[in-house]
């Protein structure tokens, strides 16, 4: 059963990658201009990448299947409101779909859904990447600015370090813990039992020594990002 739902797929994908061959003719027979060709081979690049035919892809838009063969031909542009709803349903920007962004510009929930970033840290990321105090749209088009270029260069070296990041983010929620214990035990602890203030000594060396520890695993992380800034 398996086998003969993965000839069908495959068949399938064989099928569009042909229709697609088939319209890259077209389009250098029918586009008018670059606006045009670039249109239509994003367009037709992007059914192609997620398997949608023109019928489907009708259906889902309400779009008639003749439009959408023109777009693909190079024939015809739609309007803007068409652009908008195509760009939506294929999970892009307007300006990806036209050929002009390299970068599909995935919402923040699709941000989300990916990377697990709430949304308050997209747009700090966000505000330090565009040099701007405060954000009302993540997908402004607001200018890029260098102003924090080489912080977020070293953030994203952090990142890359995946062992010391792992450490440095365990530390951090071993800290966290221990933190809450002494917290709560402070609050309901009773100053006359010996056994509660040595609790509260062991977790106070505890929350020290995980400080240490996190410390050490930035200082190598320190040495790691310096390391591919001075290579490169």
């Amino acid at each position: 059963m398996n086998d003969l739902k993965e000839k069908k797929e495959h068949s399938e994908k064989v099928k569009i990658e042909e229709i697609s061959l088939n319209y890259e003719e077209k389009i250098k027979k029918n586009a008018r201009n670059e606006e045009i060709k670039k249109f239509a081979r994003r367009f037709n690049k992007l059914l192609e990448e997620k398997s949608i035919s023109n019928k489907k892809f009708a259906i889902d838009t309400k779009i008639s299947p003749a439009s959408i063969s023109n777009y693909r031909s190079g024939l015809t542009m739609p309007n803007n409101d068409i652009l908008k709803l195509m760009a939506e349903k294929l999970e892009v920007s307007v300006n990806y779909l036209l050929g002009i962004d390299e970068c599909k510009k995935y919402s923040a929930q699709q941000i989300h859904n990916m990377l697990g970033l709430s949304e308050f840290a997209m747009e700090h990321l966000y505000s330090l990447r565009h040099n701007i105090p405060e954000v009302k749209y993540l997908d402004a088009e607001e200018p890029v600015s260098d102003v924090f270029k080489n912080q977020l260069e070293t953030l994203s070296l952090l990142i890359g370090d995946k062992k010391n990041l792992i450490y440095i983010l365990n530390s951090i929620e071993r800290y966290i813990d221990k933190k809450n214990e002494l917290k709560i035990l402070k609050k309901t602890m009773d100053i006359t039992d010996i056994l509660e203030k040595n609790r509260v000594e062991s977790l106070t060396k505890d929350i020290i020594h995980i400080k240490a520890e996190i410390q050490e695993y930035l200082y190598d992380s320190l040495d790691y990002i310096a390391n591919k800034l001075l290579k490169e």
